[in-house]
């Protein structure tokens, strides 16, 4: 048993890849990152459709930055890759993974190149929604300490897609099969939250698509380019 399951490996470049189930047959993967991305990266990241909704990138978003995000992403894909790769010994079970090593959509063309349509990222959640500093960092530590497949681990989503690709679907199908492929049967995931700054009602309408719940806003909680701003905090609870 091949304990990338359920990822599946391009013939040609050896690299893994998720296969999303997109009610319009477009072929779309999501992929680890590549440094090549870089120049997708940038453009979607200074598009204000994109970063508006954002608070962490700088604005412009030059190549350096890209450069920077793509090889941190790239490395830590690889460390969750290599966790994947060490032997269990005989075991047919798969074990609990790290996190997930695919994290760029991409859309399969006939020739059988791709293109660049976004990020989906999955990680042990941060604890921003805790407002304290010291609980925070006593939660954090406690987090730390548990095990890959640990089902009281939170975790935290965060995601784009570029401009011209908005409102086909595309990121709903994406993390619906992260959740059902990847989510419950790689990490043991119980529970998922996202947040999201208000007023940005396309991506909470896609969360809520894919069974995320409002469990309520943080009024001027971020300095969005010197503009505070509320954050609204989505919650997806394992049944």
């Amino acid at each position: 048993m091949t304990q990338l399951l359920p990822l599946e490996v391009n013939s040609t470049t050896g690299e893994p890849f998720l296969r999303v189930s997109h009610p319009h047959n477009h072929d779309i993967i999501i992929t680890p990152p590549r440094l090549h991305d870089v120049d997708a990266v940038v453009a979607a990241l200074n598009d204000p459709r994109v970063y508006r909704w954002m608070t962490g990138p700088p604005l412009p978003y030059q190549p350096e930055h890209g450069l920077s995000w793509l090889s941190e992403q790239m490395e830590e894909a690889e460390q969750f890759l290599r966790h994947l790769e060490e032997p269990v010994g005989a075991s047919e079970i798969l074990k609990p993974a790290l996190g997930c090593p695919v994290r760029i959509i991409r859309e399969v063309k006939e020739d059988g190149t791709d293109i660049y349509l976004g990020f989906l990222g999955i990680y042990r959640s941060e604890r921003k929604e805790i407002l304290d500093v010291g609980k925070r960092a006593a939660v954090l530590a406690d987090d730390a300490r548990k095990k890959a497949g640990d089902p009281t681990i939170l975790w935290d989503i965060a995601d784009y897609v570029v401009p011209d690709r908005h409102g086909q679907g595309i990121m709903s199908a994406a993390i619906s099969t992260l959740i059902q492929s990847w989510a419950i049967p790689r990490l043991n995931a119980h529970k998922m939250q996202a947040s999201v700054l208000e007023g940005n009602v396309a991506s909470i309408k896609v969360l809520e698509k894919v069974g995320f719940k409002l469990r309520g806003t943080l009024c001027d909680y971020e300095d969005v380019r010197g503009v505070s701003m509320g954050t609204q905090w989505l919650e997806w609870t394992r049944e």
